[in-house]
């Protein structure tokens, strides 16, 4: 496609290695096979460049009238056509930019923020529904990756919202021990805490458990230590991780999007044993792949057993059909043309 993209976003997803610098990361190498030109402006107020062909914007006064005014003169100067945008935060800078502007969001934030509320905790995020449906009005067209949260935007007075799945590949080389081993990776967000939390008595009393990623040193802090769990701490490489569990546990209780980790984990051959919302917003068919479960009782090996049966091949159908390149490709192909 002969167009020129402009790939804004404040996240270093280059050096990123799991959760949402996968899902851009992924995202960034998808649309450089479909469209011929794109750069990367990235907007920071660290010290870090960005290494992709583009440019680095640093904020050392934040994000003030004049640096708004600056940036919107450097986009309109570069004649792009498209604006993909990851994350809502950049509506102010684009009012005044002449592209078509696509922003894709990984959660609704006030949803996210209620849900946050529900269960007690504070959201790292505060924003209200008035205010974030006006922001992304901005837009010309919206990319949900969570079917419901799509269903939910529409339903609200947004018509130019798509939902496209994030691309993930099946990994066929990843096997697992075939030993009945379980396995968590996260980070230290508080739904993650929380999840691991809630369900530690039954997740202690599995016959193997691996934990990676910084959840992992938040537990070894905390003193968990049982010859039955091992603690990976972050790893570089998830396929470090997926070649130690045969089942992905997701605990999480609340939050919103979509989860990555059970995305990555069943593109790595794992079936998914969670709860509901964390298995909430797939396409149709995922509990061909997953158990969702809530109950505490219902978290033991007796009622993960059925997930042991599910043949790669299942998954790798699941993955191809849902979450595949071919697949997100022909999304963005209708969203550009």
């Amino acid at each position: 496609m002969g167009s020129k993209l402009c790939f804004l976003c404040h996240h270093p997803f280059w050096e990123e290695p799991l959760g949402c610098g996968s899902l851009i990361r992924n995202r960034y190498t998808l649309l450089r096979k479909i469209v011929d030109d794109i750069h990367v402006i990235f907007i920071t107020r660290s010290n870090k460049k960005s290494p992709l062909p583009g440019t680095t914007v640093t904020l050392g006064a934040g994000l003030t009238n004049s640096a708004i005014n600056e940036i919107q003169d450097f986009l309109n100067k570069q004649n792009f056509k498209f604006i993909y945008s990851s994350y809502n935060l950049f509506d102010k800078i684009l009012e005044g930019v002449r592209a078509f502007k696509i922003c894709e969001i990984h959660d609704v934030m006030h949803l996210r923020q209620q849900a946050f509320e529900e269960m007690g905790y504070s959201a790292p995020y505060q924003t209200t529904k008035a205010d974030e449906i006006a922001s992304l009005s901005a837009y010309d067209a919206i990319i949900c990756i969570n079917t419901n949260e799509e269903k939910y935007l529409k339903e609200n007075s947004l018509t130019n919202v798509k939902y496209i799945p994030p691309n993930f590949s099946f990994n066929a080389n990843v096997s697992g021990p075939n030993s009945k081993s379980f396995g968590i990776i996260g980070s230290a967000a508080k739904p993650n805490i929380d999840g691991f939390e809630f369900y530690k008595t039954q997740i202690l009393n599995l016959e193997q458990v691996v934990i990676a990623g910084a959840l992992s040193s938040n537990i070894g802090k905390v003193g968990y230590s049982s010859k039955n769990i091992s603690l990976l701490g972050v790893v570089r490489n998830v396929v470090e991780f997926y070649k130690k569990v045969d089942i992905s546990l997701a605990p999480v209780r609340f939050g919103g999007g979509l989860k990555i980790k059970a995305i990555e984990a069943i593109a790595h051959g794992k079936p998914v044993f969670g709860t509901k919302h964390s298995l909430s917003g797939f396409p149709e068919g995922i509990e061909q792949v997953s158990i969702a479960e809530d109950r505490h009782n219902k978290w033991n090996v007796n009622n993960m057993e059925a997930l042991f049966d599910i043949k790669k091949s299942t998954i790798k159908q699941y993955v191809d059909e849902n979450f595949s390149d071919l697949v997100c490709s022909m999304h963005f192909d209708d969203l550009l043309r």
